[in-house]
């Protein structure tokens, strides 16, 4: 459940706009699935419970909590770099995450690649990442 919230008015020789943001609304049902964009995505905590972010590099896998309480590790932003495999989801029990990400340039749908089970999984440097890797990517526990 997203919205695009704001495209910039500038543009680039291309066409396309500079960036572009979403408003985007995670529930106990969903998710962000895994996948990677052309570009870096920047992701900003807003409401809610916070939200793990699953990111698969090509030697290794790591989560960041992007949420409130910085005392605990969480960070309000989160930047997920061009070409890495990601996916989302809430941290812990509550109604909704609300979040916002930002893109330059600005999303378009050929920006977008899935992530599947098979071929992520060699790339796992931590196994207590797997169980949501197979949340993210609609496999069977």
């Amino acid at each position: 459940m997203f919205i695009r919230s704001y495209t910039s008015e500038t543009v680039l020789d291309n066409g396309r706009p500079l960036f572009s943001v979403i408003y985007y609304l995670l529930t106990p049902e969903t998710f962000s699935h895994m996948h990677k964009l052309t570009s870096d995505e920047i992701w900003y905590y807003h409401l809610g419970p916070a939200v793990k972010i699953l990111l698969v590099h090509e030697d290794h896998s790591e989560i960041m909590v992007l949420g409130p309480d910085i005392e605990a590790g969480e960070m309000p932003m989160v930047c997920v770099p061009k070409n890495t495999y990601f996916g989302a989801l809430m941290a812990e029990e509550g109604e909704y995450s609300l979040v916002s990400t930002s893109m330059a340039p600005m999303y378009m749908d050929e920006d977008f690649s899935i992530g599947k089970y098979e071929e992520l999984l060699p790339l796992m440097s931590d196994e207590s990442h797997l169980a949501i890797l197979k949340k993210l990517t609609d496999q069977p526990f």
